[in-house]
């Protein structure tokens, strides 16, 4: 499935709404209404990582993880 940058716009409300404490979501995707609850917040996250991808990607960019660590003193 291709997603817009719309959708990605859409999901991410959707997790910042669960991760705020919302008891219930929604996210329209292709005319379809997909309902979340906090127990389905790491299957929202993995949608808008994909979406993030595929929106990244049609417009040409590379992703690219940092990674930072420290001995935590």
């Amino acid at each position: 499935m291709a997603y817009s940058s719309t959708d990605l716009t859409n999901i991410q409300t959707a997790v910042t709404a669960l991760a705020t404490g919302a008891r219930k979501t929604s996210v329209m995707l292709n005319g379809k209404r997909v309902d979340y609850a906090p127990a389905d917040l790491d299957q929202l996250t993995r949608l808008r990582d994909q979406a993030q991808a595929e929106v990244n990607a049609a417009a040409g960019r590379k992703s690219f993880f940092l990674v930072s660590t420290s001995k935590g003193l």
